[in-house]
């Protein structure tokens, strides 16, 4: 459990002596699993050096069981190299680069519930929904305790327009983890779109033997594709007013009588997507604003960090100065007195040296300490370039969820007014015909 909730920060940490968790884990004799656990969490771990100068490889080369984890700590750099270009590649949108780094992955280190999942979102990006249920379903059976399987499985169902089977995975994934916001969201939109999926209309016959029999109108499909990460509003909305036109001339042709209440129906469906737009300009607005505030508080954290640890190092820094500067005074009274001394020199002698020796032993001392301190400092300085890295990634997303809005909102807007030009041209012809 600490391990499935722990992050890259935790399993990095390290001891007085230098050691990670997984120095500990391998050193220890823990279970083959557990290592392996570790390593996927955080394979940049396995590159990690303690004081001795070793690392969790060094280590493990003398255990007794095990060796395809000795080979998988062995393999570990190049494996956080290709981790770290798959992830990279999926949060920039290459769908197809990230597709083929995951799939190297599982092909070297064997089958992840990361890796899968990572991939079946890569997979729907890039329009498989096939392959997206099946990295999905494979989420599942690794682990069945894993709650991003679930939202991987239920958004590649919807894609593959199997609405009824996404939401049992929702709710089967719900019921264990009943407080999972991807899993909600997921389950209240596609539900919401069920029910507002289809509506039709019934015509009165014609006199005319053409038109004698009656027609259903087609069902008005909602194409937005769930993905907790990767979803496409613009897209979705664009697809539905297209099936709305059709619609329009469908009816138009064929139930010239129904014109009023079809105009009717599609002011209600513009006015309801008018809404449903603006509660997505809304929500991004506000995750925006809490993308700035997290950033923010990322800093500031940062800073406050970087500042106290400077404080501490510099005090550190002033003692020690301190007391070599007595140990100086103390070793130039030493010398004093050995020029003044004449009386009993043998025996002076070799007690000054003796304290001389001592002094030198603890300048070294003092002065490894000075440079463990200025190595700590260059570790404080290398987080707050991490951080500043992760917020530059960070105000990308933002940047672009700020296009995304500005484009679904000039496209709607042109689409519905070509949908009210159309209406009234209805009319001007409702009206000659009558």
């Amino acid at each position: 459990i600490i391990l499935e909730h722990s992050n890259e920060n935790t399993l990095m940490q390290r001891d007085n002596n230098g050691l990670t968790p997984l120095h500990w884990a391998v050193s220890s004799g823990a279970e083959d699993e557990v290592i392996l656990m570790v390593v996927e969490a955080c394979a940049r771990a396995a590159t990690v050096v303690d004081k001795a100068g070793r690392t969790p490889y060094d280590l493990a080369k003398g255990r007794k069981k095990g060796r395809d984890v000795v080979q998988r700590l062995k393999d570990a750099g190049q494996l956080d190299e290709i981790q770290t270009k798959a992830n990279d590649a999926l949060a920039a949108g290459k769908a197809s680069e990230a597709i083929n780094c995951y799939t190297n992955l599982i092909d070297m280190f064997g089958s992840s519930r990361v890796w899968h999942s990572n991939r079946s979102a890569a997979y729907l990006m890039s329009g498989d929904a096939e392959r997206a249920l099946d990295d999905g379903e494979k989420c599942i059976e690794i682990d069945p305790h894993f709650p991003e399987g679930y939202v991987r499985k239920g958004a590649a169902l919807q894609a593959c327009h199997m609405d009824i089977e996404a939401v049992d995975v929702f709710k089967q994934g719900l019921e264990l983890f009943p407080n999972d916001p991807d899993l909600q969201m997921g389950l209240s939109q596609l539900e919401e779109i069920t029910n507002q999926s289809s509506f039709e209309h019934v015509s009165n016959s014609s006199e005319s033997p053409a038109s004698a029999s009656t027609s259903t109108p087609p069902r008005i499909e909602t194409a937005l594709s769930y993905s907790s990460h990767y979803s496409q509003p613009n897209d979705a909305y664009t697809d539905e007013i297209d099936d709305l036109r059709e619609e329009i001339q469908h009816l138009s042709t064929t139930h010239g009588n129904t014109t009023n209440e079809l105009h009717d129906e599609i002011e209600h469906l513009t006015t309801k997507h008018a809404e449903e737009m603006e509660q997505l300009r809304t929500d991004h607005a506000l995750q925006m604003d809490s993308y700035v505030t997290e950033i923010e508080d990322i800093k500031r954290e940062a800073e406050e960090a970087l500042q106290l640890q400077e404080q501490d190092a510099m005090a550190e820094i002033e003692l020690l100065r301190s007391e070599i500067e007595g140990l100086r005074h103390a070793n130039d009274r030493l010398q004093e007195r050995q020029r003044c001394d004449d009386v009993e020199e043998t025996e002076v002698s070799q007690e000054r040296e003796k304290e001389l020796e001592d002094l030198r032993m603890r300048m070294d001392e003092l002065r490894a300490q000075v440079t463990e301190l200025m190595h700590e400092k260059d570790v404080a300085e290398e987080t707050i370039k991490t951080r500043d890295l992760q917020l530059s990634k960070l105000r990308i997303d933002v940047e672009m969820l700020n296009e995304e809005k500005d484009t679904l909102n000039m496209d709607t807007m042109g689409e519905i007014g070509d949908l009210r030009s159309e209406i009234e041209d209805l009319r001007e012809a409702n009206e000659r015909l009558k």
